[in-house]
């Protein structure tokens, strides 16, 4: 019924520091950087738990169930990163409306693929028991809106690196340590996971792992560095300096920091 693995043990644990990240920044969510950062954080906890599940259980019925469970979670990470990403190198402005609708439409409609696919087919063409070295996990043969999820998310990861390493070069120094992190954060899916289509070992998911990598480094700029709360470091380098009260307002003109 249990297997007791430490991939497995690795993503629960790392799913209830997602929890927890969740409630680190609650109060923080008028704050368009802080609010893209919550739906991140609870699409890699449902991602994280349910494949954590996975390797956990052994019942093929749980496995497939978990199996299906973990791609409302996967497939929208890169989006929200996205989201996440241009808010903190654009000091909290986010994009249009219309370009986050645009963004999201790829996600919706491979999730409306797996919801439907035990009559289309359209994500899975089988789910077996894995036969390679790698077995915590089922095998799964994917169909074209699996690919089409894949290539997606692969993009929208290129393009959360170029706007990391532009931000590193061309963005506000006071970001520095920011830039930093959100560049290699995002610089581990973009490396690791074309090797889900490779024969590198067969049926483990490197964008999972590549995921987790992410999230350990965000957790320790978030919690440790507070990398990503522009007023703490503006406080730091500007404010201290001046003599004078300042009130910080949101763009909805509510108070947010004196």
């Amino acid at each position: 019924m249990f297997e007791f693995s430490i991939f497995g043990t690795i993503l629960l644990f790392t799913s209830f520091l997602s929890l927890y990240l969740l409630y680190y920044v609650k109060d923080k969510s008028e704050d368009k950087v802080f609010y893209y950062f919550r739906f991140l954080v609870f699409f890699c906890f449902i991602d994280f738990l349910t494949q954590g599940l996975e390797c956990t259980f052994t019942p093929f019925y749980l496995k497939s169930l978990f199996g299906h469970l973990c791609v409302f979670g996967y497939t929208f990470v890169p989006a929200c990163w996205l989201f996440f990403v241009y808010a903190f190198t654009h000091q909290g402005k986010s994009l249009n409306k219309k370009t986050e609708i645009a963004v999201l439409i790829v996600p919706v409609f491979v999730l409306i693929a797996l919801i439907s696919d035990p009559w289309t087919h359209w994500f899975f063409n089988s789910i077996s028991f894995s036969t390679s070295a790698y077995k915590l996990q089922l095998a799964y043969t994917y169909n074209w809106a699996s690919y089409l999820g894949f290539y997606y998310n692969f993009a929208l990861g290129v393009v959360n690196l170029f706007i990391s390493v532009y931000a590193l070069f061309k963005g506000n120094k006071l970001y520095k340590k920011g830039y930093i992190v959100l560049f290699l954060a995002s610089l581990a899916p973009v490396c690791l996971s074309p090797l889900n289509l490779t024969t590198v070992y067969p049926n483990f998911s490197f964008e999972l792992a590549a995921f987790v990598i992410s999230m350990i480094f965000l957790t320790i700029s978030m919690i440790i560095y507070d990398s990503f709360d522009v007023i703490p470091i503006v406080n730091q380098n500007i404010i201290e300096d001046i003599n004078v009260g300042i009130c910080y307002f949101s763009n909805e003109n509510k108070l947010i920091s004196v």
